[in-house]
Order: C-alpha cells, then structure tokens, then sequence
C-alpha cells in the first residue's frame, strides 16, 4: 500500500512539472510514465483518465500556490482570541495584498485554465470545492468575530464579504492589463478596508484620494469637520456638482 501511495504521488509530482514547464495541453501519458518509471497501465491503474490526473496536479498546484497565504490566518485567529485590533487589521490586509499580488503574476491567464482543469473531472471538482468551502467558513468565522468586537462594521454581510474578495481576486485577470482598471494590491486592501467600515485608509495615489475622500464622509451622509484632502477628489466631488446642474436645466427645459 505504501508503495502504491508512493508511486501514485511520483506520477503526480511529474505530471506537475510537466504542467509547470509547458502547459497542460501539452501532456503526454507516455512522457509522464516515463520519467516517472512505470508503465502506462500503471498511471490508468491510480488514475481513472489523462483529465483526472491532470486535475489533481493542478489542484495540488493551487494548493502549493496559495500556501503562502494561509499563514496570514493563524495571526488573525490569534489577533481575534487576544483582542488586538490593530494587529487583526494588519494580517487581513497583508493577507488581502498578497491574495491580489498573485493575480498579477506574469502568467494571468494561468489561474483561469488551473480551474478549468479542475472543472473539468467532477471527483476532483467536487473535493476542491469542499476543500474551499472549509477555508472560507473559516474567513466567514473569523468576519463574524470581528464584527462582535466591533472591529467591523456590523451592516457588512460576511458571507458577502469573503466571496467578492476571493473571486475578485482570480477574477481580475479580466482587467489586468487595462491601463484604467487594474489596482494595485494597496489599493485593494484600501478599498476592503473601506467596506468594511475600518477608518484607517491613507493611499497618496489618485485611486487611494477617492477612498479618503469617502472615508471623510460618515455613515449619516455628513461630512465632519476639517478638509477632505485635495486633487481628484476634490475633482469628482465638482464633477457631481457640475452634473447636478446640469440635470436641474434639462428639467427646466421639459417643465417650461
């Protein structure tokens, strides 16, 4: 049994370098039993189809790829069981720019056809959706303990919450390489933060002055006292004025 479980994760190891080095549209079942030293029958033997292997190496590519980011939940656990905010709200937002950060590797496009691997074989769709279930139970948890503690917005959907970030980030190959439409991890971590009613949001950037602009205005509507910072805000904030009465003449011009 031992050397059947050996044997099984060596085809896999090969069948992940051979998807790493050239794609896995280019894998042959005869070149991955080779360099892995046994027969073609014996792959079919651990492996029900060429798409199921591939599945599951690329399934093990994602785990690989994301295990970086799973560090980042034990100190949210641990900032939420000591009662540290400050500490709370720095590991989420680190974990929030990296997660981004890896949406903007040089392979885009790679994520997309990782999935439809995955897709592809329904037993591995199926545990790799089980899989992510767990882990976004687990952010869901840790959203709804911040919200106890006040460190959250209690309006926030948690639910909500951690299902736009995560397909925000696979999803933004979409717009990756549009010059307009593709912020920076920081900026992202701004904008989560910024939903999540935490008031701690300091970007110098044109996207960032936007937040701050936001973030000066309560939840009532109700700009507090001192100055918004100025620039682009302060150029949209006309732009809305300017479109205000603009609107006013044209229901003046129907009503007269």
């Amino acid at each position: 049994m031992r050397k059947d479980s050996e044997t099984r994760q060596r085809i896999l190891d090969v069948t992940i370098a051979a998807i790493e080095k050239d794609g896995s549209r280019n894998v042959r079942i005869a070149e991955v039993a080779n360099r892995s030293r046994v027969g073609v029958p014996t792959i079919y033997y651990h492996f029900e189809s060429r798409t199921q292997l591939i599945a599951e190496a690329q399934m093990a590519i994602y785990l690989r790829m994301t295990q970086s980011l799973h560090v980042h939940q034990p100190r949210i656990l641990a900032a939420l069981a000591g009662d540290d905010r400050e500490a709370f709200l720095n590991a989420l937002g680190e974990n929030t720019e990296m997660a981004w950060q890896m949406g903007q590797l040089d392979e885009k496009w790679g994520i997309v056809k990782l999935l439809l691997d995955v897709w592809s074989q329904p037993k591995v769709r199926d545990q790799f959706c089980e899989m992510l279930d767990v882990q976004f139970e687990r952010w869901n948890d840790a959203m709804e303990h911040a919200k106890d503690l006040g460190w959250i917005d209690p309006r926030v959907d948690s639910r909500t919450l951690v299902a736009t970030f995560w397909a925000a980030s696979i999803g933004q190959v979409i717009t990756s390489n549009s010059p307009h439409f593709n912020p920076s991890p920081a900026d992202v971590r701004a904008f989560f933060e910024l939903a999540m009613g935490v008031d701690r949001v300091d970007r110098s950037d044109a996207f960032g002055a936007v937040l701050r602009f936001d973030s000066h205005v309560g939840h009532d509507g109700i700009e507090p006292a001192g100055h918004p910072p100025v620039g682009l805000a302060d150029e949209v904030h006309q732009r809305g004025h300017q479109h205000s009465a603009q609107d006013e003449r044209v229901h003046q011009n129907r009503t007269t």
